[in-house]
């Protein structure tokens, strides 16, 4: 996405540049002038301004001039903060700055910019040690780090601070908020919640202007990923929303954020997304964005209009035209629906691990329109592909039994059952539903003795009293010797449906009710606390072995092995029904390759998404296992992180086999 923060970008140039206006005396006029072009080039904000200002700096580089690798440096890390589709440049920006510190070693710009560099790399110690290093430039500081807010505020009146007016502002202090706001960042992501708050307080007071929306946005963000008060990050995102903030970065992500599963304040969000479309109308993601939350709101023709957007600015993503097409499945218009997918099955790459999911979608539309050879052969490649995924069959028996095609619809059922056995996601309701969907198809193929087992079997996972009535019926039809009236239990077999309705919408990223949202998270958090009983000292002292796509065991000192599920470590993306998130499938990534991620692994426009899965399982399995230190560390250049736990991948060669009979 080419967007780029012009005023950020425009506040920090003209702020971190002026104090440099003097020393060009000592340049040549020359010099002086080459500045101010570079100078003007950077104030645009625009990315091709700001790589032609890098290739006249290095033009004028000559390694002794401060100024120069300060500049330098500090394009690169703009580059890098603002420009998140473009490889980072951290690095090459951190040896840059360190040039300017070596030539200048008591410059609070530099300093400054160097952590906020280590910021942007996610090595935080090294980051925090130069906000430190810099702030002990701030005179006032000295009071300010030791004081509680009630202190500060008080000696921030006294100095004139809350003043609309700057000029009786202790200088030192001036434009420093954006210093506060970056530290505040730094700090939540170290899990140092309170002095985080602190500082983002501290820069709150000292700006008192046109940008303080900024303040209150990136301190909302950072309470919101860190997911420690839901309701303080939508109160911070409510005082920057009021300001009207002309940033399209602010509306996409507060957007995202208010469709999510978190708030589901889905009206705030079309509003935002509104917003970002007029900011930028020739962004595709935008639109696609916008179509998504509508889509997950149930306003499927809303949504198709949004797609509709997205796809004549962008013809080549597949995700368009599948969440279009499953809009139209919503709406019945299955024509529509299968010509959408016949195109996103074109585009998507052949080992994407989501195509099972358009083939499965792909394969529901042509079994309603009458094509059931052609909806099999889907359903077929879904289940080929990913195997494991044992809903795909529910949802395709369910299709089948609806066109009457019972018998067939039981084998799909029957491998079902299979699949569950090697799934360890699958809970005591769903296996319940396979166990009932069978009994049902008995009951219509007229063998009420398969069907009467299958009711039993489900009794196993469900306290339904409903399955009673059931069971107490057939018992009667084949003691009396009758046939079994499917008509007798059309009102339990409608309720199923609509189970498996639920079960069907989780598979496009919508919603599970929140009843079984609830009691599922309620079930895995209570199997979740089994892990804090570990008594190991350090990290070293743990082992996890990946022993399914599924669930890994967890070893430790005077811990009894344990094998847990994705589930069980809250590592289910909701959003996604029985699918794990990001984390579970980072886990694997390590298994492979016995705890080290590669830097091959991290490729330019993969980059920022893999550091930032990083940061979130540190804190996730802090909290977890109860452990202290960093569970993930940086290795070298060769390697991106390796784990401080032992873990490797001990699958069966022989997991992966094919379920179908």
């Amino acid at each position: 996405m080419e967007y780029y923060d012009s005023v950020i970008i425009q506040h920090k140039i003209g702020e971190l540049l002026s104090c440099y206006f003097k020393m060009k005396k000592e340049m040549s006029q020359n010099r002086k002038t080459k500045i101010d072009d570079i100078q003007a080039l950077m104030s645009s904000g625009k990315k091709q301004d700001y790589e032609t200002a890098l290739q006249k700096l290095k033009a004028i580089d000559n390694q002794k001039d401060f100024i120069v690798k300060y500049l330098k440096g500090l394009i690169l890390t703009d580059l890098s903060d603002h420009f998140p589709a473009d490889p980072p440049q951290y690095t090459q920006a951190i040896e840059e700055l360190k040039k300017a510190n070596k030539l200048n070693p008591d410059d609070f710009n530099i300093l400054y910019t160097l952590a906020r560099a280590f910021l942007g790399k996610d090595y935080l110690k090294d980051a925090e040690d130069y906000f430190i290093k810099a702030a002990e430039l701030i005179s006032s500081q000295n009071f300010i780090s030791k004081g509680s807010w009630q202190e500060i505020t008080n000696y921030f009146e006294q100095n004139n601070i809350f003043s609309n007016s700057s000029k009786n502002k202790p200088s030192e202090l001036l434009d420093k908020w954006d210093f506060y706001l970056d530290w505040g960042r730094l700090l939540f992501k170290r899990e140092k919640y309170t002095e985080g708050d602190l500082k983002f307080r501290i820069a709150v007071a000292l700006c008192q202007n046109e940008y303080s929306w900024m303040i209150y946005d990136h301190w909302g963000r950072s309470v919101y990923e860190a997911n420690i008060n839901p309701n303080s990050a939508y109160k911070l995102f409510q005082k920057a929303f009021d300001s009207s903030p002309n940033d399209i970065q602010f509306y996409l992500y507060w957007a995202d954020a208010l469709s999510g599963d978190e708030y589901e304040d889905f009206e705030t969000a079309f509003i935002l997304y509104k917003e970002a479309a007029n900011l930028l109308p020739g962004e595709y993601k935008v639109y696609s964005k916008w179509g998504r939350a509508l889509f997950e709101s149930q306003n499927y023709n809303e949504a198709i209009e949004k797609f509709s957007k997205a796809h004549e600015l962008e013809k080549n993503d597949w995700l368009i035209y599948y969440y279009k097409g499953v809009s139209f499945l919503h709406l019945k218009k299955l024509e529509n629906s299968i010509s959408n997918f016949e195109i996103a099955i074109q585009l998507i790459e052949p080992k994407d691990p989501d195509i099972s999911f358009l083939y499965q979608r792909w394969g529901q539309a042509l079994i309603r329109i009458g094509e059931v050879i052609k909806g099999k052969d889907c359903f077929e490649k879904a289940v080929r592909l990913s195997p494991e995924k044992w809903e795909m069959f529910i949802i395709w028996g369910n299709e089948l039994e609806e066109l009457n095609k019972y018998d067939e619809a039981f084998v799909v059922y029957n491998n079902a059952l299979n699949v569950s056995k090697y799934s360890g996601d699958i809970d005591a309701q769903s296996k319940s539903i396979i166990y009932e969907s069978r009994g049902f198809c008995a009951v219509e193929m007229g063998k009420r003795s398969i069907a009467l087992e299958n009711f039993n079997s489900a009794k196993e996972f469900s306290n339904s009293t409903n399955l009673d009535k059931i069971i107490s019926y057939l018992e009667d039809c084949i003691n009396d010797r009758i046939e079994a009236e499917s008509a007798k239990i059309k009102k339990e077999r409608d309720k199923l449906k609509r189970r498996i309705k639920q079960l069907e919408s989780s598979n496009e990223n919508g919603k599970l009710k929140k009843q079984k949202q609830i009691k599922e998270k309620n079930s895995s958090s209570n199997k979740s606390k089994e892990i804090k009983h570990l008594k190991a000292k350090n990290w070293s002292q743990v082992t996890i072995e990946l022993v399914s796509d599924d669930s890994i065991l967890v070893k430790a000192p005077d811990f009894k092995t344990k094998r847990f599920n994705y589930t069980d470590l809250e590592m289910r993306d909701d959003r996604r029904g029985d699918m794990p998130n990001q984390l579970w499938l980072m886990i694997k990534n390590l298994a492979e390759n016995n705890g080290v991620l590669p830097t091959d692994e991290m490729t330019y426009h993969r980059r920022g998404k893999i550091e930032k899965t990083i940061q979130r399982l540190r804190t996730h399995f802090k909290t977890l296992f109860g452990i202290g230190g960093m569970p993930i560390n940086r290795f070298s250049k060769k390697h991106g992180y390796v784990t401080q736990f032992n873990i490797k991948d001990c699958r069966p060669t022989s997991y992966n086999q094919p379920f179908l009979e």
